[in-house]
């Protein structure tokens, strides 16, 4: 009875039995960075066999040398020790891994920040929800946040055509120590890209004249301006330095109606991000430190920050016009994950889930080895030998 059943746990839900160099074979594929999936397919198993021999392995690798008597004795004491819950999510270490230094380098991101920024840097695609199962078992509690304002009013969705067509202006306050202090934010409406920026005493227009000619000398000069109505861009009996200077410049200056910040929904959203990321969670003693901060997180944010506007890449690659090519490297990397699962999976397995808002492939006929095979709706179909 006992010989019966030690041969139903080395069998697999499917009815194929498993030898431990097979098992193994699949723990290594695991630990390459392969998705589970991928490696059931190829090996011929199910998710549930691949969870049952990891949990397995980390048992015997977490306990110590002993007699296989007192092993027994202690296994029926003792309950058996409880496995990483990240397993459960069906991903691979790697990917678990680098959604957790993920999270930690950007604590303000969500699943669906994080799935775009393993995507545009790493190119994989991961479910939204796997993410998030991954972060809940490692403590981080989820806040679902509605994306649509409160109140009968549609917002309309504006985006210049293209780089340098209008760049949007905004102050806002910070603290450095006990003082209190001012940024100001230069960004391309188009791309999202910060063009220019500034850590001041106050709001003047001294301030947003020398920020708007460092990064016209920067980026080429912008064919218009969107403010709001503040003293430092607006005047109300004379002209400030900064209308002056827009005049002087043939620079379109656009002034947002009083008490309405939706038009300047980019660069508020800018003010956010950066109060969230940065000064919610440093504190600086001097205007020296907090302007060394503030120049490396704008590095970050235009280079090595996915955008959940622009599709998943950065303001850098929109700004630059290098997108195409990155879209183009990335799905590159997707097909070449795709070719390690189709050379090696069986027959009639399923073919790889692209994921939500990718074109997915319903028909290919292909040659493998001189057969030819129909690919269709995710599975496959040998048609024969071709002569």
């Amino acid at each position: 009875m006992a010989k019966s059943n030690a041969k139903k746990k080395e069998q697999d839900p499917r009815g194929k039995r498993f030898t431990d160099a097979q098992r193994a074979e699949a723990l290594r594929l695991v630990a390459t960075g392969l998705r589970r999936g991928e490696v059931a397919r190829i090996v011929g198993t199910t998710l549930e066999s691949l969870r049952r021999w990891s949990r397995a392995a980390e048992r015997a690798a977490a306990a110590p040398p002993a007699p296989k008597v007192k092993a027994r004795k202690a296994a029926a004491a003792d309950p058996p020790p409880v496995s990483a819950r990240s397993n459960d999510s069906g991903l691979a270490p790697v990917e678990v891994a680098a959604i957790l230094e993920e999270k930690k380098e950007h604590p303000s991101m969500g699943p669906a920040q994080i799935r775009a920024q393993l995507k545009r840097f790493r190119g994989w695609r991961l479910s939204t929800k796997a993410i998030a199962r991954v972060l809940r078992a490692n403590g981080y509690r989820l806040v679902h946040k509605g994306a649509r304002p409160e109140g009968d009013e549609h917002p309309t969705r504006f985006e210049a055509p293209r780089r340098n067509a209008l760049w949007q202006l905004d102050f806002c306050e910070v603290r450095v120590g006990a003082e209190r202090c001012f940024l100001l934010f230069v960004l391309d409406d188009y791309s999202r890209f910060l063009v220019g920026h500034a850590l001041c005493e106050a709001p003047s227009s001294e301030v947003a004249v020398t920020t708007l000619e460092r990064a016209i000398a920067a980026h080429g000069k912008c064919e218009a301006v969107y403010t709001d109505r503040g003293g430092a861009f607006l005047a109300w009996r004379d002209r400030s330095g900064f209308q002056r200077f827009c005049e002087t410049e043939l620079i379109d200056h656009h002034v947002s109606k009083s008490y309405r910040p939706q038009g300047r929904g980019k660069v508020e959203a800018l003010i956010a991000t950066v109060q969230r990321e940065l000064w919610n969670v440093r504190h600086f003693e001097s205007v020296e430190q907090a302007s060394r901060a503030l120049d490396a997180w704008v590095r970050h944010y235009n280079e090595r920050r996915a955008h959940m506007g622009l599709d998943g890449l950065t303001p850098a690659d929109r700004f630059h016009g290098r997108g195409e090519i990155v879209r183009a490297a990335l799905a590159a990397r997707v097909r070449e994950r795709q070719l390690v699962s189709d050379a090696t999976a069986p027959a009639g397995a399923p073919l790889e889930e692209i994921g939500e808002g990718v074109p997915l492939e319903v028909m290919r006929l292909v040659l493998v080895d001189g057969h030819a095979e129909l690919r269709f709706l995710g599975g496959r179909i040998r048609l024969g030998p071709v002569l």
